[in-house]
């Protein structure tokens, strides 16, 4: 007996209590990237799952370039990043501008992703960038 359905939400209705919202990594790839301000960023390309979870640990964006060419390459954490179904868009926690001083990487040569020293700075960066946006926020 079923008692929750698996479906793909995009409706203006929210959702039924017994719906799990699920999605495949593919319609998600390619999906726009916006920063917090709203500017467009870039493209979604790739997601790196942890083993044996099963959970999104980073997701892996595009910036820059043309046809390709001049892209620069970011991984930033699952839970800096927030998902607009009704847009289909990814919303960074940062703006930019901020963005552009993130640890990046060429498309031609990726990052070691069983580097712990390497997880450690990418995390490093987005969480102190995440405490002075708190720490700058009006009270």
């Amino acid at each position: 007996m079923k008692t929750e359905t698996i479906v793909e939400h995009t409706g203006n209705k929210p959702p039924p209590l017994n719906v799990l919202r699920q999605f495949r990594v593919k319609k998600l790839s390619n999906n726009n990237v916006i920063d917090c301000e709203g500017n467009n960023v870039g493209k979604l390309i790739d997601m790196v799952v942890s083993y044996p979870s099963g959970r999104i640990s980073f997701v892996v964006m595009t910036c820059g370039g043309f046809l390709g060419f001049g892209e620069v390459m970011f991984m930033v954490p699952w839970q800096h990043v927030e998902l607009d179904i009704e847009k289909q868009e990814f919303i960074l926690s940062i703006t930019l501008e901020r963005l552009k001083e993130a640890p990046s990487f060429d498309g031609s040569c990726w990052p070691d992703l069983h580097s712990k020293a390497w997880q450690e700075n990418i995390q490093k960066f987005y969480e102190n960038d995440s405490r002075q946006n708190s720490n700058n926020s009006p009270a």
